[in-house]
């Protein structure tokens, strides 16, 4: 019996997941903004990427200096790819609780050659709000 509610758990996330997927051509399209706010070093069209619902005023100036960091790097992989599963769901800092203000559907994955000659890689995750696929961010649990 606990196999087959797990089972039924299973097959109704999957479900929830295929059903809220953005097709390939609304990925195809997300992917290409975020290439033409960082190659372009568009601050506004890159903040835009985000979703913005329950960011702090200091985390909305985090997101615009992690941008100059991006606008500073030449990148060799830009992908949409599957969520990690191992990616942290929320963090703890300072006794303070983050959680996503969106759900994870998709992770944004970029790779860069660092100073030190080596591969670098950046992960952000994607949700979609209003059928439109935007940047996660970790906001303080209310």
């Amino acid at each position: 019996m606990k196999q087959m509610i797990k089972l039924i758990s299973v097959i109704t996330l999957l479900a929830t997941s295929i059903c809220n997927a953005a097709s390939p051509e609304e990925e195809a399209k997300f992917l290409a903004s975020v290439r033409a706010a960082i190659s372009d070093k568009n601050k506004e069209a890159y903040m835009a990427l985000h979703c913005l619902d329950r960011v702090t005023d200091e985390q909305k100036a985090s997101v615009a200096r992690n941008a100059e960091f991006l606008f500073s790097k030449t990148f060799q992989v830009f992908e949409i790819r599957d969520v990690d599963p191992s990616r942290p769901k929320e963090l703890t800092r300072d006794g303070v609780k983050y959680s996503p203000n969106l759900e994870a559907t998709k992770m944004l994955y970029m790779e860069y050659t660092s100073e030190l000659n080596t591969k670098a890689k950046i992960q952000k995750n994607i949700g979609e709000k209003d059928g439109k696929m935007m940047l996660v961010i970790l906001v303080p649990k209310s």
